[in-house]
């Protein structure tokens, strides 16, 4: 089983500003797309999380129906055009979904005009011949400001506590863009839960030379005191070809956001 995610930098948020060196027609949707588009398909991935999707009936229904069995997307709360976006393969079926408000653990920021972050938490089953497992999977963004490392531990943690009083004897995946470095204090509190990184290889995540060069997003797997899990991580893009210093490192004309993708193929839990 397949996974992958991808902070696929919303639309919406491309400022000149903040990627001066990039070319103009890199920053452009139409030029975005197609890559998009492109990779995301040769991911062939069985799940796959995307974050920052804006727009979502105009520029994505239409190619994740194509593209998936099925998906489900759900926006940010506050004022905001973006989410989440999870889609899936037939070698999966969704059992249950909810969208989690992660509000509870930010109300402070909220008041003074922060967006909330959400989850997508789903119960799948394996349907493939040889497997039948259930697991829950967890598509999230957390918090992005510097300075609020505790409130993206206690924002996982919160996820966490609803993943246990619902489904406590299930694997849990979770995936998406925690914002977190690995050293951080998110990153650390799911270690000492017993969770595996199965993405340990990339030195990087996010590459922009001089700015910020650091990894901040994650596949987790938890499996409790069940056998152990095999699994391997997968090269999803050669972040040597794509990285521009020229260009202020990604994203540039060959690579269509500031963050990598990055995936991993469970054998089984």
């Amino acid at each position: 089983m397949r996974i992958v995610t991808f902070n696929l930098l919303a639309q919406s948020k491309i400022k000149r500003d903040c990627f001066p060196k990039a070319s103009r027609d890199t920053l452009k949707w139409a030029h975005r797309r197609v890559m998009l588009f492109d990779m995301i398909t040769r991911f062939k991935a069985d799940i796959c999380a995307l974050q920052e999707v804006d727009f979502y009936q105009v520029h994505w229904s239409e190619f994740m129906g194509k593209s998936f069995h099925s998906c489900e997307f759900a926006e940010k709360s506050g004022k905001s055009n973006e989410g989440l976006l999870t889609g899936w393969s037939g070698n999966v079926k969704m059992l249950e979904y909810q969208t989690v408000d992660l509000s509870p653990t930010m109300q402070s920021l909220i008041d003074a005009g922060a967006k909330g972050n959400i989850a997508q938490m789903f119960l799948f089953k394996q349907v493939s011949h040889d497997h039948h497992h259930k697991f829950v999977f967890i598509n999230t963004h957390l918090y992005w400001a510097p300075g609020h490392d505790s409130l993206r531990r206690d924002q996982v943690a919160y996820l966490v506590k609803i993943y246990q009083e619902k489904y406590f004897d299930l694997p849990l995946v979770l995936a998406g863009d925690l914002n977190s470095d690995p050293q951080s204090e998110c990153c650390l509190y799911l270690q000492s839960l017993g969770c595996m990184s199965l993405c340990r290889n990339l030195p990087f995540t996010v590459y922009c030379p001089g700015v910020f060069v650091d990894t901040l997003d994650y596949i987790w797997l938890y499996t409790g005191n069940q056998s152990s899990p095999s699994f391997k991580e997968i090269v999803l893009v050669d972040a040597e070809k794509v990285i521009s210093d020229e260009e202020g490192g990604i994203p540039n004309i060959a690579h269509p956001s500031d963050h990598l993708p990055i995936g991993a193929e469970i054998l089984h839990f």
